[in-house]
């Protein structure tokens, strides 16, 4: 087989991932690949530093301006660069929840960084370490903002052609002045690479110690590589991990990140020791569940849970309407004994009761990465999603737990029934990354190579879930150009030949 890729594409590593076997044997390949050299200046940026680049006067005033940059980060948010004139003019760069955000505004003093919305947005779910290419084309009011082969042109605000910036640029952050290590939002984290402005090599600057530049911070010009190993689940009905865990612990810690577009999907199901019951934890229309299952029959009183609402939450709270409380006094009555709820969402912690619903602007399949650990600790338990913690209302003496010895991510083998593992919806489709048990990491590629625990149809390693929103942007025509959405290498002829069948 032979395929030639339509555009030239960058990268330093090739990395091929096999989908499945070959019915009629093992999967063979032989690869040969044509390309060319590549520069490369790469800084590292670790949260807390930033480059400064300062102008040789106090104003520069510009009427066109030309801004390239590749990075790669697996931090949803971050200022990748910053500048701003006191008449008004400024220019930001900065991902917002995996996407990218370009504030533009020319001589328009009544627009501020803080509350007025982005000039243009691109991108989704650019957090994934993976190097993106960022290219910003201006010539007066009109604008080109391209990410990775995506371009959106727009025209600024404001009633000039120029843009006036004093002093200096920033690059991974927004220093305040007079206060070292101080910022205004928060930082980039990640690498950039060739970074240029209006032909200006900053990271060569930088690099050579040139007097424009000033470093912030420890800025460092080799790119690290964070030992995150994400994994996939890519099927609704058979995908599943399994990890080992220490049994009968007097109490209970797991932790996780996840991420996914679909509402509803098994996260963990474990069977605790001594008989304690089972655990459930699963994501239901977009909210978060967990559920601890007794297995005696003895009744158990459940009082209503408080509600706390974040201020600045979008959603309406409907914890009271009749259909809600309903179908979950029908949840409750359905299980064998005593059973505790708690839901939380993105806006909400809700120790939930009988009488509480489902939320319905809960939205944690937004694609975006959020942590979610269970701990018990002497009759507590505390559910915590992205650093907010709930625990139910009610009293839990009753209830004692024990650690049980298999964790089971995502879904729930065949050959398995209830309690060894529940699951009353359909397996998780989406991401886990930094998976926890007993307060100790888990070596996910050990899981890979076979020396712990066990797994069905997972990408290992990688994070795999397509980018959606862009999905929906070509769909309604909105792209002039389909984007290259994975690690972008560069070759002007490339030929790719590769033979899958038995070895030899």
């Amino acid at each position: 087989m032979h395929h030639r890729l339509l555009h030239p594409v960058r990268a330093r590593f090739v990395r091929f991932v096999p989908l499945e076997w070959n019915p009629s044997g093992k999967i063979g390949m032989r690869v040969e690949v044509y390309g060319c050299s590549y520069k490369s200046d790469v800084a590292d940026f670790d949260g807390r530093s930033s480059l400064l680049y300062r102008f040789n006067q106090k104003l520069l005033s510009t009427l066109k301006d030309v801004i390239s940059l590749k990075f790669k980060s697996i931090q949803g948010d971050g200022v990748l660069f910053h500048g701003e004139g006191q008449r008004g003019d400024c220019i930001t760069l900065e991902l917002q929840k995996g996407r990218l955000a370009l504030h533009l505004n020319l001589d328009d003093s009544k627009t501020r960084l803080s509350s007025s919305p982005p000039s243009a947005t691109l991108g989704s779910l650019l957090d994934d370490q993976h190097w993106h290419s960022v290219l910003i084309e201006r010539v007066g009011k009109h604008v080109n903002f391209t990410v990775d082969k995506y371009m959106q042109h727009f025209r600024t605000k404001g009633e000039a052609d120029a843009l006036d910036i004093d002093y200096e640029l920033s690059f991974g952050g927004i220093p305040v002045p007079g206060k070292p290590g101080t910022f205004l939002k928060k930082n980039f984290q990640g690498c950039m690479e060739n970074l240029y402005y209006n032909g200006i090599n900053i990271i060569d600057l930088a690099k050579r110690r040139k007097h424009q530049i000033y470093t912030v911070g420890n800025v460092t010009f080799s790119c690290s590589e964070p030992q995150i190993v994400p994994i996939t689940f890519v099927n609704s009905s058979s995908s599943y991990l399994l990890l080992p865990g220490t049994p009968n612990i007097d109490g209970l810690s797991v932790g996780f990140q996840f991420r996914t577009w679909n509402k509803d999907g098994l996260l963990l199901s474990t069977e605790l020791s001594e008989g304690s019951g089972a655990l459930l934890l699963s994501l239901e229309a977009g909210t978060l569940r967990l559920l601890i299952q007794k297995t005696t029959r003895r009744a158990a009183e459940i009082l209503t849970g408080r509600v706390y609402a974040i201020e600045s939450s979008p959603c309406s709270l409907r914890c009271s309407g009749l259909q809600e409380r309903l179908a979950a006094r029908e949840r409750l009555q359905m299980q064998e004994g005593p059973s505790i709820w708690a839901v939380l969402s993105r806006w909400d912690m809700l120790p939930i009761a009988m009488e509480v619903g489902l939320q319905p602007c809960s939205n944690l399949n937004d694609g975006l990465w959020h942590s979610v650990s269970i701990n018990a600790r002497r009759n507590r338990i505390t559910l915590t999603l992205d650093n907010d913690a709930a625990s139910p209302a009610q009293d839990t003496s009753q209830i004692q737990i024990y650690s049980g010895n298999s964790y089971y991510f995502g879904g729930c083998p065949d050959n398995l029934t209830a309690p060894q593992c529940l699951n009353p919806i359909e397996a998780f489709q989406g991401c886990m990354r930094l998976i926890f048990i007993d307060n100790q990491p888990k070596d996910l590629i050990s899981v890979q190579q076979g020396s712990l625990g066990n797994f069905s149809d997972l990408h290992i390693d990688l994070c795999s879930i397509k980018d959606r929103l862009l999905s929906r942007a070509v769909q309604r025509g909105q792209t002039s150009q389909l984007p290259f959405h994975a690690a972008i290498f560069h070759m002007q002829r490339l030929l790719l030949l590769v033979v899958v069948g038995k070895p030899r």
